[in-house]
């Protein structure tokens, strides 16, 4: 599950060691990485790279150019703000993790945030629908 709650705000962790940051790995590019591979599976495409994976889809037509463009940005941008934090965190001389704090990026970085997350629930929950016949 992505970390959207209602109202499309980031969810973060209400208490404990990690109150108030998001695990972007776990709520971010984990959800993406197995729909994309679930529905690579399905379309017989061999590649294991997440990008390269969504660029086969969108060749063989099975995504749409804006859908594909907007999964490999919202990739891009989970990943990069994942990479930024686990430097700092390793420059810091912290244990490297996957927890962010969304209120230590820019505004703009977090509303593209929200975009990315919006955009890998849907296509989760779109490879659900199709690969278990749930009703989104």
């Amino acid at each position: 599950k992505v970390a959207l709650g209602l109202f499309g705000r980031i969810v973060t962790a209400g208490s404990g060691e990690h109150a108030g940051l998001v695990d972007l790995k776990l709520h971010g590019t984990m959800p993406l990485v197995a729909a994309v591979r679930l529905w690579a599976l399905k379309a017989g495409v061999s590649g294991t790279a997440t990008l390269a994976r969504i660029a086969s889809l969108r060749e063989r037509a099975i995504l749409g150019r804006d859908e594909a463009d907007g999964l490999a940005d919202a990739f891009n941008h989970v990943t990069w703000l994942l990479l930024r934090q686990q430097l700092a965190d390793y420059l810091a001389g912290r244990t490297v993790g996957n927890f962010v704090d969304p209120k230590a990026a820019t505004r703009r970085e977090r509303d593209h945030l929200v975009v990315a997350l919006r955009a890998i629930d849907l296509f989760s929950k779109r490879v659900r629908a199709e690969l278990t016949g749930q009703m989104l």
